[in-house]
């Protein structure tokens, strides 16, 4: 970012840098992803402190995602034991699909599982996921950077109204 070679990026929310400016554009559910057959998935939905005890696949310390899960174990008291790290949700799906731990994905993310070898579960409490745009600081976006925010946006919605439209019908 700080070299601001980029016109515009997706990250997930916030981000608090001199270099760039950031916006949010949606908010969505975080979920539990287990294997296949794990003993928790013949619950509805389950709590951080379900996974206290289970193999975690999760971000590093310095993502925002990481420090949001963080904060959800602290406020039950507890504190996440990442057993297994990698550099993306996606990763950390595959894994569990594999059958090497559990993790926490955004809704999007687990948009992708949802034909693998794995359960997803709602959280309670809710734990949700702000994702936004981020764009230089110095100079006003370019119409294609706001074009494609705008498209990105569009899909996004579009895909949450899905989720919830389809919600009772599992």
């Amino acid at each position: 970012m700080a070299s601001k070679q980029f016109d515009v990026g997706l990250a997930v929310l916030p981000i608090h840098h001199p270099a760039v400016v950031c916006g949010p554009f949606i908010d969505t559910d975080v979920m539990a992803v287990l294997p296949a057959g794990h003993p928790l998935a013949r619950r509805d939905e389950l709590s951080v402190a379900d996974l206290t005890d289970k193999t975690l696949i999760t971000l590093p310390s310095y993502t925002v995602f990481r420090q949001s899960l963080d904060a959800a174990y602290a406020a039950e008291g507890l504190s996440p034991e990442a057993r297994i790290e990698t550099l993306s949700l996606y990763n950390a799906c595959r894994m569990v699909a594999h059958g090497f731990g559990v993790c926490f994905a955004d809704r999007f993310t687990v948009d992708c599982f949802l034909h693998e070898r794995v359960e997803v579960r709602a959280l309670q409490p809710p734990w949700r996921q702000t994702f936004g745009f981020v764009f230089p600081s110095d100079r006003p976006p370019s119409h294609l950077a706001v074009r494609f925010a705008e498209i990105v946006t569009a899909t996004a919605t579009r895909l949450v109204e899905r989720d919830v439209a389809g919600a009772g019908q599992t």
